[in-house]
Order: structure tokens, then C-alpha cells, then sequence
């Protein structure tokens, strides 16, 4: 099973000129939700806006928003409440700020869906979506209490008789998890919308359109006994069902997280033919090549998806997969093609583990945009043996926001490194990432992420 430490989607940066395309969808979301406005059970004396509580009956899926109050948690029962809460500020496509009714402040990480960051694909277009959806409104918050890594209060957002998880799924600026943590009319309702092209679906959404056709044509998402131990029998499988060959440098695999990628190197797949990528170590060929993932398998057992996206960020192709699916590939199947004396290797996993982020500082005194080497991430080897950083990376929670290190720079057995997100001369135990704009890391709650030059995953670390 997959661990998650993130909440993110990942893709390139886009202009914002398609959000204007959903204001009919909006206009209609709000009509609709004006016809029907009743009070949601729990704490609901002074609500300005609210909803029914009504949990929808087990098994019922609905094809758009509803004016229920879904369950978005399927193992959660009991101890929900409702208040209306002042918006304060937007963070994202999927987090705001907000004033409770004691004047105590709270970040709010919405309940059901993963949108893009503000500099990723799709980004400020989804932002924007959910800047007009609150439109300066009270909003209702139901939650239980729960938190997340980062300390944000997990809650369902509404506005109204309108469920602004739904909403924002419909339009296709955020995705739907497979894995329970979103009601199934989230899925039914994610389905139309990339049925129709919306958002994060459309086949241009983060630039021009490769116009390949793949499809993943299998998933081994469950090896046999504990999957991080196992992971040469997980895999998934894709076919280039079009009619030219592809080269598929620079194109991607991930999951529903953002943890999890696999950039593919040069390999050419030419029409008819299918490809496994296995999470495991292994030797690159022919149509098999490996992940090598580190820690933990990559694909969920309790449900995942699988996005195959080409080196603009589109979503080329998706199959998403619930626990237990039927049809999903046998775990014993083997992978298509079986390369000769391939065997999995630990030689790099060992080199790997070697290198720990020991301290970070996302918030740098004063302004961070004008103090970036005030902001930084500190690593150091804890091994025996001098590190070559020669094609590692280190990179935030987006994809936009990559470091990569200096090509022959070795960090020395027991050494530390601080890498500065502003600009300076680079040495032995200070580098300088030297970025233009913004600062990197976001600090309401952010992730660091160190990769080999294999891109497995080395290590990571939150705050």
C-alpha cells in the first residue's frame, strides 16, 4: 500500500485564460443551489448560508452536485458538526483561511479533492473557480475535528445548498480521490467531467496536446505479502493503442498524490505495443523499465489512479481503480516483456539512504520574497562514504520549483549542505538555488523532497 504525505496536484504552469470557459457552469451552479436552501443539523444558530445533513443512502451515486451533505470519509459516523465561518483568504484550489465565530482563525484543507498549487497546471484558473464560488460569502464548514499533517482543520466546505467540493470537481479544477477519501458522487461526478473535456481534463489543458493515444491497459496494485517489500510485483501497464510510434522522454506516470512520479528517459514506444512500468529496481529495456521507488510502494491498495501525462502536463491517459477491482491484472501475471539476466538491484537504494534532510526553514524573517536566503533546506550524508549529487533534485511540493544539483558536486561523508533559495557563490557546505519571482517553499505547510539521479525518492520532509 502507498503511503501519502501530500495533498497536491502536479503539472506545468498555464495562463489563465480558460477559466473564463466555466463561468456558464458557474452561473448554473448557483442558480440551482438558490432553489433549495434548508438548515444543516448540529450548530446551527446565527447560519447565514447552510444545508441540509442528510447522509445519502450507502450505494446511491449521483451524476451532479447534490444538495446532501456527503459522508467524505467512509469510515467517519458520528461527532460532525456544522458553523458558518467569515473567509479570510484563498490559498488554493483546495485550502482557505478562515474567521470562526470566537475570532479564532483556522486553515481549512477541504474535505474530498486535491487541486492543483497556484504555479502548477491549471493552478490560478482553479483558484480563481473557487475565489468565485465563496465570492466574499459565510461559508459552512462540517467537520469532525480531524487534521492533517500540516495541522489544517479537515472540513467540507459549503456555500448555500452547494457543496463547493462538488463544484470544483464538476469543472474539472481538482480531482477526486479513489481511495475514500471522497464520496462516490465525487467519482460519478469527476467521470462526466472528464467525459467532457473540462479543466485538468482537457486534452490542451497545460499546453499543446501531443496528440498520442495510450490507454493503461493494467494494474498489479497489490504484490503479494507487504507491497514495500515486494515491489518488483507491482506494476502497471500502458499501450500505445494510436498509430505512430512515441518517444516518451520527459513524459510522466503518478498516481493521485504528488509524491509519487516516474519521468520516463529515452525509451521509444512504437504503435500496438505496451510498456510495464514496475515500482522496483531493475535494468531499463525493451519495454519493461523500472520505477525503483524508495520506502513504499506506489500504488494504493484501498484505491488509486493511474495519470499518464505527456511533457506539456496533459493527461494523455487515466484509469482510476477502487479497492478490490475485478479488473485489475492478477498480481502473477509477469510483465510483458522479460528482459535477460534483468535482476532488481539494492546497490542504489543503500547509496540512498545515506542522505537526510535534517532541518528546514520555509519562513524567512520578514518578507520571504525579499529574504530567499533566509529560506532554505539542510541536508547531510550519514553514511561512510562520499555522496555524488551529480542529477539529483530537490523540489517542493510542485514541479515548478526544482533544484538540481551541481554536476560533480560530492557531498563528504558526514557533511551538510544548505541549499538557499536566493542567489549567492556556491561551496562545499552552501548552495544557492537562485530563484527568480516568488520564494519556494509556502509556509503554511509545505514538503521537501530529495531524488537520485534515477529519480526515486531519497527522502522527505514536512512542515
Amino acid at each position: 500500500m502507498s503511503g501519502r504525505s501530500s495533498d497536491r496536484w502536479s503539472g506545468p504552469a498555464l495562463s489563465f485564460d480558460r477559466v473564463r470557459s466555466l463561468a456558464p457552469l458557474l452561473a448554473l451552479s448557483f442558480l440551482l443551489a438558490a432553489c433549495t436552501t434548508t438548515q444543516p443539523a448540529g450548530d446551527s444558530a446565527g447560519l447565514s448560508m447552510s444545508t441540509s445533513l442528510t447522509s445519502p443512502s450507502p450505494g446511491v451515486r449521483s451524476s451532479t452536485p447534490s444538495s446532501e451533505a456527503p459522508s467524505t470519509d467512509r469510515s467517519r459516523t458520528s461527532s460532525r458538526s456544522a458553523a458558518t465561518t467569515s473567509v479570510l483568504s484563498i490559498h488554493d484550489g483546495d485550502t482557505i483561511k478562515v474567521s470562526l465565530a470566537d475570532g479564532a482563525t483556522e486553515v481549512v484543507r477541504m474535505l474530498g479533492l486535491n487541486a492543483p498549487e497556484r504555479n502548477e497546471c491549471y493552478g490560478a484558473e482553479s483558484t480563481a473557480l473557487l475565489t468565485d464560488l465563496l465570492g466574499g460569502n459565510s461559508v459552512t464548514l462540517v467537520q469532525d475535528g480531524g487534521r492533517d499533517q500540516f495541522g489544517r482543520l479537515l472540513a467540507e466546505v459549503w456555500v448555500g445548498s452547494s457543496d463547493v467540493a462538488a463544484e470544483m470537481v464538476a469543472a474539472g479544477a481538482a480531482i477526486a480521490y479513489h481511495d475514500g477519501r471522497s464520496p462516490a458522487k465525487l467519482l460519478v461526478i469527476q467521470e462526466s467531467a472528464r467525459a467532457a473535456g473540462r479543466g485538468l481534463w482537457a486534452t490542451d489543458a497545460c499546453g499543446a496536446s501531443a496528440g498520442a493515444s495510450l490507454e493503461v491497459t493494467a494494474i498489479a496494485y497489490d504484490a503479494p505479502g507487504d507491497d514495500s517489500q515486494n515491489l518488483d510485483q507491482e506494476w502497471v501497464r500502458i499501450t500505445n493503442t494510436g498509430e505512430h510510434t512515441i518517444e516518451l522522454n520527459g513524459w510522466q506516470v503518478r498516481d493521485e498524490s504528488s509524491v509519487n512520479r516516474y519521468t520516463f528517459g529515452a525509451v521509444t514506444f512504437g504503435a500496438g505495443e505496451s510498456l510495464t512500468l514496475v515500482s522496483g529496481c531493475g535494468n531499463d529495456g525493451g519495454l519493461v523499465v523500472y520505477w525503483c521507488a524508495s520506502g513504499a510502494a506506489v500504488w494504493n491498495n484501498g484505491g488509486d489512479a493511474v495519470f499518464v501525462m505527456d511533457p506539456a502536463g496533459n493527461t494523455v491517459a487515466y484509469r482510476g481503480y477502487d479497492e478490490g477491482d475485478p479488473s485489475a491484472a492478477p498480481v502473477s501475471q509477469p510483465p510483458t516483456t522479460t528482459i535477460a539476466g534483468d535482476t532488481p538491484t539494492t546497490t542504489s537504494a543503500s547509496a540512498r539512504a545515506e542522505v537526510k534532510i535534517v532541518a528546514l526553514n520555509f519562513d524567512a524573517p520578514g518578507n520571504d520574497n525579499e529574504n530567499k536566503n533566509g529560506e532554505w533546506v539542510r541536508l547531510r550524508n550519514e553514511g561512510t562514504s562520499a555522496v555524488d549529487l551529480t542529477g539529483w533534485r530537490l523540489q517542493d511540493e510542485g514541479p515548478n520549483h526544482t533544484y538540481p544539483f551541481p554536476t560533480g558536486y560530492t557531498l563528504a561523508a558526514g557533511a551538510e549542505v544548505t541549499v538557499h533559495t536566493g542567489c549567492g557563490t556556491d561551496g562545499e557546505t552552501e548552495l544557492y538555488w537562485c530563484v527568480g519571482g516568488s520564494a519556494v517553499w509556502n509556509n503554511t505547510g509545505d514538503t521537501a523532497f530529495v531524488y537520485d539521479a534515477a529519480g526515486a525518492l531519497v527522502d522527505s520532509a514536512s512542515r
